[in-house]
């Protein structure tokens, strides 16, 4: 039986059965009843991905863009004060940030890798103004280590906000 527990300690089984069309299917549970059976072992080409907050999902392994330094630079950009997580999907570094009990952690910056060739990255920045609710452009650079160090200060302070509207740019 396969099982994982996510970082709230709760644990997940994971399940089998066949689709409509007679494929198998998998998916996680915190229950080991239900539809389906439990899974013996997980199937190849496969792993198990939990969401910052905490759901458990398995997907196909897939090649991987970015680089282990990559999201080094990234995670020592982020004071260590902040309770951040660090989670990298295809071609996107996303910071997510804690914001308490209610909220969990939230997806606040993130690092697109917009050339793989020439790694060059694109900051961005979730606006919460109510007619936008999207991520906006901050900036681009071949440097990620610049680029994070240039955006991530800003995590958990007021300036956050402010990006992009600083009129000279920001520091």
């Amino acid at each position: 039986m396969v099982h994982y527990t996510n970082y709230k300690g709760d644990r997940y089984y994971l399940h089998e059965g066949i689709s409509k069309k007679g494929n198998p299917i998998y998916w996680f549970s915190k229950s080991t009843m239900g539809k389906g059976k439990l899974a013996e072992k997980i199937p190849n080409g496969f792993e198990i991905y939990e969401e910052p907050n905490g759901m458990v999902y398995l997907w196909k392994n897939l090649p991987q863009i970015i680089t282990v330094n990559e999201i080094n630079i990234v995670q020592n950009s982020i004071s260590k004060e902040l309770d951040a997580k660090v989670y990298v999907k295809k071609n996107v570094i996303t910071i997510y940030l804690f914001e308490g009990e209610c909220v969990g952690y939230q997806a606040l910056m993130r690092f697109i890798l917009i050339d793989e060739k020439t790694r060059k990255f694109e900051a961005q920045r979730y606006c919460f103004r109510g007619s936008i609710d999207s991520w906006i452009g901050l900036d681009t650079n071949t440097d990620l280590k610049k680029l994070a160090k240039k955006c991530c200060h800003h995590l958990g302070k007021d300036s956050f906000y402010d990006l992009p509207y600083m009129v000279d740019g920001f520091l």
